[in-house]
């Protein structure tokens, strides 16, 4: 297991927010894992020196996401990512 950084970049790109913490066997899992986190901010992941993904920010789209029960759709509720 390999620990990975994912970095939670500032709007302008300029700096980072904060970091979560995500442990994986390779880079495809760890891109994997990362995935939950993907919304208005930008993100990189990272292991050790070496930028393993980027991923562009955007904004949630409740209608694309299956499984929510419709009337959470509706009022615009995104899912949570599992603690």
């Amino acid at each position: 297991m390999e620990t990975y950084r994912l970095y939670f970049m500032s709007a302008d790109g300029s700096h980072i927010d904060r970091f979560e913490p995500i442990e994986a066997h390779d880079d495809a899992d760890a891109i994997h894992f990362a995935e939950i986190y993907i919304g208005r901010q930008a993100l990189e992941l990272w292991l050790k020196g070496r930028r393993v993904f980027a991923f562009e920010s955007r904004s949630f789209d409740a209608s694309h996401a299956p499984g929510l029960p419709g009337d959470a759709r509706q009022r615009g509720f995104a899912p949570v990512a599992p603690a």
